[in-house]
């Protein structure tokens, strides 16, 4: 969302950016755990109060943590995983952009399509699912100033898998 905003504090016009940016996708890469060694863990609870969770939100989920072993050189970590935010402008954001809107009404806005997920919001999927750990999230990750409800981010993940 941020990169609309950088695009017209760089100087291009409003009508240009809101007429010819289609998509902007970011990205963060966060450790991925190791698959030979990581071990199920229960979230600290500072870590599910920082990333507005609760443990029943996770209950079911695959939450693992970093041991170390022969092949991750003893970090826990293996390789790299991608956290992705993709905003596809509608109508009302394009509009924004040319009234020069801040990057939080930006934000509020991409929200409201239906598939879009914040870097966080991602990043909380896949260390559920046992592929990265909340530490990572929490260093890596832009926090989300107004986190939604974990069973949204879900509907939204089986949303965007069925398409």
């Amino acid at each position: 969302v941020g990169a609309f905003v950088r695009l017209l504090e760089m100087g291009l016009e409003p009508f240009l950016v809101a007429s010819t940016v289609s998509a902007v996708i970011a990205q963060r890469l966060v450790r991925r755990l190791c698959p030979q060694c990581k071990v199920p863990v229960r979230p600290k609870l500072a870590e599910l109060r920082f990333l507005n969770l609760s443990r029943a939100d996770v209950a079911d989920g695959k939450i693992a943590g970093p041991v170390g072993c022969k092949h991750c050189a003893g970090t826990g970590y293996k390789g790299r995983l991608g956290l992705h935010e993709v905003v596809v402008p509608t109508d009302a954001f394009r509009q924004a952009v040319l009234d020069r809107s801040s990057t939080s009404e930006l934000r509020a806005l991409a929200r409201e399509t239906p598939a879009f997920l914040s870097m966080q919001e991602d990043g909380l999927l896949k260390a559920v699912a046992g592929n990265t750990s909340f530490a990572e999230i929490i260093e890596h990750a832009p926090r989300d100033t107004a986190p939604r409800a974990f069973t949204e981010l879900h509907k939204i993940a089986n949303s965007r898998r069925s398409r």
